[in-house]
């Protein structure tokens, strides 16, 4: 155990307490997001930001049990806690019980627990511990090729669990006759897609901004020079003309019968006003993904995660932890 005089003198109170104000901010931010008139308490255990609550406390109870132990503790036991993630990354795939596709858990009554995140600080610390035992001797093949191993082990368990799901918002891909918005246009054209390399005026993105939100009155100035500086990033530009060139029409060819046979589950989140992929699109994607559930939110354009983050984000939560 370490002397309980130098656990509080190396603490670095600034990163604690931004790291504590972020923690109740993430508290407060699924109260309001999961908020139920019927649990009107933060502190109800039946729902999720009263399970989370139970989850801040125990970290917290975690941190302090860390800073009590002697840093030589982990140097001994980093290996034995790495076969021991190894070890659960291996009996979940047989024991585990499969939660939306995905046989990566370990079901206790109503407590679930995932050895893929208990590996991940497994793996750093078995890689920390024998890089650090080797001086100054990381230039050797062998030494990179060990290392390499000690990652690629439970990663590799980890793939060999399915996909738990994919979430698509407004997404493009399907065939359609609809015509494109005029900026795809423009990029699409030699001559302006070249020009807009260099010359991408703020007038612009404002207009697109507009077509792109249903409700004019949240593109403010704020969010206009957001996406203007985002568009100005190093390779952006390029990237869009790239994907502006890709056709989904009718005639062309598509892989839309591919996903038929996509069995993985999927939650589709489409704006009702989105007048760049339209709301048949979602519904037309919803009848191919059988195993799919499409949710519409109201009075949102093209990104309903930026117009209506709340409601997007209680969609969401839904789906991941039913």
């Amino acid at each position: 155990m370490r002397a309980k005089s130098s656990i509080f003198q190396n603490i670095d109170w600034t990163i604690f307490w931004v790291y504590t104000a972020l923690v109740i901010m993430g508290w407060i931010n699924i109260y309001a997001a999961t908020y139920n008139e019927q649990h009107q308490s933060i502190f109800d255990l039946s729902m999720s930001y009263g399970k989370q609550m139970i989850w801040i406390v125990t970290s917290y109870l975690l941190m302090w049990i860390v800073l009590m132990l002697d840093p030589r503790f982990f140097s001994r036991l980093a290996y034995p806690i790495y076969a021991i993630c190894i070890v659960l990354l291996i009996a979940v795939l047989v024991f585990g019980t499969e939660i939306k596709g995905a046989k990566s858990w370990f079901t206790f009554g109503s407590f679930s627990f995932q050895p893929s995140e208990l590996a991940k600080y497994g793996t750093a610390l078995a890689l920390t511990y024998y890089l650090s035992s080797l001086g100054k001797k990381f230039q050797g093949i062998f030494v990179r090729i060990k290392a390499f191993l000690i990652l690629l082990i439970p990663a590799g368990l980890i793939l060999l669990q399915p996909d738990t799901g994919s979430v698509l918002v407004d997404a493009s891909g399907l065939p359609t006759n609809k015509e494109q918005p005029a900026i795809f246009k423009m990029a699409k054209t030699p001559i302006i897609s070249s020009l807009f390399l260099y010359v991408t005026p703020r007038f612009f993105i404002k207009k697109n901004m507009k077509e792109v939100y249903a409700d004019d009155a949240k593109v403010t100035e704020e969010l206009i020079t957001r996406y203007h500086e985002m568009a100005l990033r190093t390779g952006n530009r390029q990237a869009f003309i790239d994907r502006a060139k890709t056709d989904f029409n009718l005639e062309g060819k598509t892989n839309f019968e591919k996903l038929n046979s996509i069995k993985t589950e999927t939650l589709l989140i489409w704006g009702a006003e989105d007048n760049w992929i339209p709301l048949d699109n979602g519904k037309r994607m919803q009848t191919a993904l059988t195993n799919s559930k499409l949710v519409v939110i109201e009075n949102s354009g093209h990104v309903p995660m930026e117009e209506n983050p709340s409601e997007s984000l209680a969609f969401f939560l839904s789906f991941i932890n039913k």
